[in-house]
């Protein structure tokens, strides 16, 4: 296989409790990785727990979630991107069977599943939700934010979009509207926390119903080519 770079975009503020478990499945991969942390200038010990790792380092204001990955991620020099949140963390070889499914030259995307980490009860499996195609995606988001894309697939779009959430869900519609492709792995490659302080955990009720609507009005066009799946 001819070998192609990964790095790792880590978005934070003030999740010091969870970072030091992140960095390290990021920086301990079977495949070597470039690993970028996108810090909003945390108030906690972040900055301190950081220092451990080598890693660069970039300090962004409060912005919100698509403008702190697009800073990591044009600060990045790999052929590939891997989103990672703070509080979660990946399987040592995520990078390794990522790369190992992008075998079709117009795959822009590689999503695998996740483990459902809960402090309280047994963890839950759930695999990406097929078909994986732009007719799918336009009804409900079937890939999950922590999945493998090519930084030229990213750039040809425009990057994410700043929204108030999801910005994964329609950064995954308009990368399969420009053409690109979705290859999916079975099996768990990543751990979802969940945790009182995540930013879901706090959307008012009939947040996410909401922001689903949204999403559907502002792809009205595609929604209208291709109908659903």
């Amino acid at each position: 296989m001819v070998h192609e770079s990964v790095s790792i975009v880590v978005i934070n503020r003030n999740n010091g409790r969870f970072l030091e478990q992140a960095l390290h499945s990021a920086t301990t991969q079977t495949v070597r990785c470039e690993v970028i942390l996108v810090d909003g200038c945390s108030t906690d010990n972040s900055m301190t727990i950081a220092e451990k790792f080598p890693i660069t380092t970039l300090l962004e204001p409060v912005r919100g979630v698509g403008r702190a990955r697009n800073l990591g991620i044009s600060g990045a020099r790999s052929t590939w991107i891997v989103p990672l949140d703070s509080d979660d963390w990946l399987e040592p070889n995520f990078v390794e069977r990522s790369l190992a499914a992008a075998t079709n030259s117009q795959a822009g995307i590689v999503a695998g599943g996740l483990w459902f980490e809960y402090a309280e009860r047994p963890r839950e499996v759930m695999l990406p939700k097929q078909p994986v195609s732009i007719g799918h995606l336009l009804k409900e988001n079937c890939i999950f934010n922590t999945s493998m894309f090519r930084r030229r697939a990213w750039h040809e779009v425009g990057g994410y979009t700043p929204l108030s959430d999801y910005e994964d869900w329609d950064l995954w519609i308009r990368l399969m509207a420009a053409g690109w492709h979705c290859e999916v792995i079975e099996s768990p490659l990543y751990h979802y926390r969940v945790h009182d302080a995540m930013h879901t955990a706090t959307l008012p009720s009939g947040g996410s119903e909401a922001l689903c609507r949204y999403m559907r009005l502002r792809h009205a066009d595609l929604i209208a080519l291709h109908g659903s799946w």
